[in-house]
C-alpha cells in the first residue's frame, strides 16, 4: 500500500496529540494551583478572633466636685477615749474660713500604720451604736467636712456676735434612696450615740426630733439647746443619687443643702 502524496506522516499527527494533551495538562495544573488551590486555602486559614475588654468603669467622686478644699487629717488613737483627740485635731485644722466647707481626713493608728475610716469606722471608733442596717445602706462616696460655723447663740438663746463658734462637723455619704425609715428609727437614740461625734452635750436635750424645710429638703433636727449646737440630717438627691448629711449646726446644714444646689459653693 501507497499512501497518497498530500497524507500527512501518522508520526506528525501523533505529536500534534501529544502538544495538546501537554498544553491541557499545563492549563489543568495552573488553573488547579491559582483557582481551587488558593479557594481552598482560604476556607481552611482560621481568621483571628476579634475579642472586645471593657474598659472598667469609673466611679465619679461626686461630692469633691461639690467640697473642693481640702484640710489636713486627724488621727485618733487606736484605743482610749477617742473625743479629746478628735476635738484638738479639729480646733489644729488651719484656714477653717467662716461659712465655707473644709474636707479632712480622719484615721485612727500610729503613724507606721494609719486606717482612713468611713462613717461607719468613725461611729464604731467613739462605740456609737446605730442601726446594723445602716453601714449596709451606705455608698462608697463619702465626705468628712469642716464647716466655718458664724452663728452662735448666748445661755438665753440670744444670737451673739462677739465670739467665734468654732467649726462644725458635718457627714455626707450615699444611700440607698429607701433608707429614711432606718434613720426614722435611729432617732429614738441618735442624739446619745451621736453626742460624742458631734461634739453636743446630751443633757441639753430640747425633745424630739422636728422638721423643718429648706431650699426644698425636709431636714430633721434637734437642738441643744440651740441651732448653732444640733443634729440636723436630710436625704438630699443629686446627680441622680441620693445622698445622707449629719451636721453638727442648723447653720452648716443649710450651707450643705445650698452647696448640692450650686456646686463648688
Amino acid at each position: 500500500y501507497v499512501p497518497p502524496a498530500d497524507a500527512k506522516p501518522a508520526s506528525s499527527r501523533n505529536m500534534i496529540f501529544v502538544g495538546i494533551a501537554v498544553a491541557v495538562a499545563i492549563f489543568g495544573g495552573l488553573y488547579w494551583y491559582f483557582m481551587i488551590r488558593s479557594s481552598s486555602t482560604d476556607q481552611i486559614v482560621d481568621s483571628p478572633i476579634v475579642t472586645f475588654t471593657p474598659r472598667p468603669t469609673t466611679i465619679p467622686d461626686v461630692l469633691s466636685t461639690i467640697f473642693m478644699t481640702r484640710g489636713g487629717t486627724i488621727v485618733l488613737p487606736s484605743a482610749g477615749d477617742p473625743a479629746t483627740a478628735f476635738s484638738n485635731g479639729v480646733a489644729a485644722q488651719p484656714n477653717i474660713t467662716p461659712g465655707t466647707f473644709t474636707a479632712i481626713d480622719i484615721a485612727v493608728g500610729a503613724s507606721s500604720s494609719i486606717q482612713v475610716l468611713t462613717i461607719p469606722g468613725l461611729l464604731d471608733r467613739f462605740l456609737a451604736s446605730y442601726p446594723p442596717t445602716l453601714q449596709a445602706s451606705l455608698g462608697k462616696d463619702y465626705k468628712f467636712l469642716l464647716y466655718g460655723q458664724k452663728e452662735a447663740f448666748d445661755g438665753k438663746g440670744r444670737l451673739v456676735t462677739n465670739v467665734s463658734p468654732g467649726p462644725r462637723l458635718v457627714m455626707i455619704s450615699e444611700i440607698a434612696s429607701s433608707s429614711i425609715d432606718i434613720l426614722y428609727g435611729w432617732e429614738s437614740t441618735m442624739s446619745a450615740n451621736l453626742s460624742g461625734v458631734m461634739g453636743i452635750t446630751p443633757t441639753k436635750n430640747t425633745g424630739p426630733f422636728a422638721g423643718a424645710s429648706y431650699n426644698g429638703a425636709s431636714v430633721r433636727f434637734k437642738n441643744f439647746a440651740y441651732p448653732d449646737h444640733s443634729i440636723d440630717y436630710v436625704l438630699i438627691d443629686h446627680n441622680g443619687k441620693t445622698y445622707l448629711v449629719i451636721a453638727g449646726s442648723r447653720e452648716s446644714m443649710f450651707a450643705t443643702v445650698d452647696a448640692f444646689s450650686v456646686p463648688g459653693k
